[in-house]
């Protein structure tokens, strides 16, 4: 099949299937699903291959199986569905979501776990698996492998480009084992997520993974948890991420500035320290920086105040109006009459360019 795969249109193979579950009998369906399993087995014999197939076994079975039963007949159609190896490729990413998706539905939390542990190892023992560019082999075996997802409806990045990792393809895939929209969820992921955020916490202290790979993992989490509209729990995670930056002696500027505008997007004000860090960064927008401060002006009035004079650069009418509010609450007279000054110059200075309203963007941090 993949080798005379061209570009895929119309709905994929697993879209196809869902429909057909929701209107066939249980039986029927079943037997149906076996039957394009058989047909779209790969004719190559080819590891990414393979484990494309194999996540696309999991994935058909577990909308026709029962879940207790799901991964047994799996290993039935292909014997390496329930198999991961080490280390893991980037190409095995889909098989490796959908089998740790698996485990949680049948309520195996222990093991869902252990297979979503395989993400956080430290980045040496994951595997490089981008493709040469310059070997046609290679480029041919790429392209064919990323038809192969999409023919079967898989989330799977690019294979071209040795900028992707593990952890992308998770990024990716991530409403597959952590849904937010219903059409992935199941009835027990509520409890699935939950167990899986307090693991994960955990593993910030084990010293066989990758700190910044498990902060990644909770913020995808998190970045779930909110779309669901769970942000008190989202938040929660949000104080852990905030707690294990802040024991990090060098901060990564990009890891700080996600998640300055996760905090943002759940409603979670960050630290103080952070604030001021991410603040004195640049790397927020003036209205950014406005929200920033006025979620951490409730709790911590001198700490917001920190935080803006750290960003308070240049005419930032946003970020301005929240300064002075926050002066004026401290008492810091001589800066909020300094922030009244500049605010009335900058609001002349709009007026007479003709804006007499200010609009900026308020756009945060995004997934794919």
């Amino acid at each position: 099949m993949p080798q005379g795969c061209g570009n895929v249109s119309g709905p994929s193979l697993s879209e196809i299937l869902a429909e057909t579950a929701e209107v066939l009998p249980p039986e029927t369906a079943m037997a149906f699903a076996t039957t394009v399993l058989a047909v779209a087995r790969p004719s190559e014999d080819d590891e990414a291959f393979g484990a494309i197939f194999d996540a696309f076994v999991l994935k058909t079975l577990g909308l026709v199986a029962p879940p207790d039963d799901m991964l047994s007949r799996a290993a039935e159609i292909s014997p390496t569905a329930t198999a991961v190896e080490a280390p893991l490729d980037t190409w095995a990413v889909p098989k490796v979501l959908e089998l740790a998706r698996a485990h949680a539905i049948a309520g195996n939390h222990l093991e869902g776990l252990r297979l979503l542990r395989r993400f956080a190892v430290s980045k040496e023992r994951n595997a490089d698996t981008s493709f040469d560019l310059l070997d046609e082999d290679q480029t041919r075996r790429a392209s064919a492998a990323e038809t192969l997802a999409s023919t079967f409806g898989l989330p799977l990045l690019s294979l071209r480009y040795g900028s992707q990792t593990p952890m992308s393809g998770l990024v990716n895939g991530r409403e597959r084992i952590f849904p937010a929209d219903s059409d992935h969820a199941w009835p027990g992921a509520d409890d699935w997520m939950r167990t899986a955020a307090q693991a994960i916490r955990d593993w910030l202290d084990d010293e066989d993974v990758d700190p910044a790979g498990v902060r990644e993992m909770l913020f995808v989490l998190a970045w779930q948890l909110h779309a669901a509209g769970k942000d008190e729990s989202a938040g929660k995670v949000v104080a852990v991420l905030s707690a294990s930056l802040r024991a990090e002696a060098d901060v990564d500027p990009v890891e700080l500035r996600n998640l300055a505008l996760l905090a943002l997007k759940v409603g979670s004000p960050l630290p103080a320290d952070l604030a001021v860090a991410v603040a004195a960064g640049g790397t927020l927008t003036a209205r950014q920086e406005a929200d920033l401060v006025r979620e951490l002006a409730d709790d911590d009035p001198m700490g917001a105040l920190r935080a803006g004079r750290a960003a308070d650069r240049g005419d930032k009418l946003p970020l301005m109006r929240e300064l002075h509010t926050i002066a004026l609450a401290v008492e810091e007279t001589s800066y909020a009459a300094d922030l009244a000054t500049r605010i009335e110059q900058a609001q002349v200075a709009y007026r007479d360019l003709g804006s007499p309203t200010i609009s900026e963007s308020g756009d945060g941090a995004t997934l794919p």
